[in-house]
């Protein structure tokens, strides 16, 4: 049963850490249902980000997409690959938008897409926007809100909202040390609040 193997594995990746084994039930899960989209996408997954083999996850993507061109993680982590791997900002635009097309509710793919667009074309306009989205899919999602506050200091100097948006990142994730030195400039350029500040700096070492 391809659908057992491929569950199997997803719990052994996401609650026991065990990827050799998850890796292979993957596998005999493609042998067993070669059609299988989920799994695909799944083992694309685990190459990627514990395993960093590269080559294999983004063929292992293609051919999820391929069987469910719908499928929104697989587009947005084939984007996120692309974006980090091979530079191809471009193609990764390209897949983000169309797992949001797919999926409006896919909140990784807003999240991914605004980095794309604030760190490597320089639109800040839209990329606020996709932070916003990303937010209000996943409040949970401090990534999302530490990056909102520094677009918010460089780009539009409202220093009020993006206090607020790092305080709301290390409520969520207190061990994201980018939120803790980000609030730590914050405080010590635009608001003279040095002791704070530097206990800010002190968490995010």
């Amino acid at each position: 049963n391809a659908s057992a193997h491929s569950n199997l594995g997803l719990l052994l990746v996401d609650h026991k850490g065990e990827f050799i084994e998850a890796e292979e039930l993957y596998r005999k899960a493609i042998e067993v249902d070669p059609g299988h989209e989920a799994v695909h996408c799944n083992l694309g997954h685990l190459l990627q980000n514990h395993k960093g083999d590269y080559v294999e996850a983004e063929e292992m993507y293609r051919k999820a997409i391929k069987l469910d061109p719908g499928n929104a993680t697989a587009l947005s982590n084939l984007g996120l690959l692309l974006t980090n791997h091979k530079g191809d900002y471009v193609e990764a635009e390209e897949m983000y938008r169309t797992a949001i097309e797919v999926d409006p509710g896919h909140e990784a793919a807003h999240y991914n897409l605004g980095v794309l667009l604030e760190k490597r074309k320089g639109e800040y306009v839209e990329a606020e926007e996709m932070y916003r989205k990303a937010i209000k899919l996943d409040p949970g999602n401090a990534s999302a809100h530490s990056n909102l506050g520094l677009l918010l200091v460089d780009h539009k100097g409202d220093y009020v909202e993006a206090e607020e948006m790092y305080r709301k990142a290390i409520e969520v994730d207190p061990g994201l040390s980018t939120a803790h030195s980000n609030l730590g400039v914050l405080l010590e350029n635009h608001k003279g609040e040095y002791v704070e500040a530097e206990e800010m700096y002190r968490k995010a070492i």
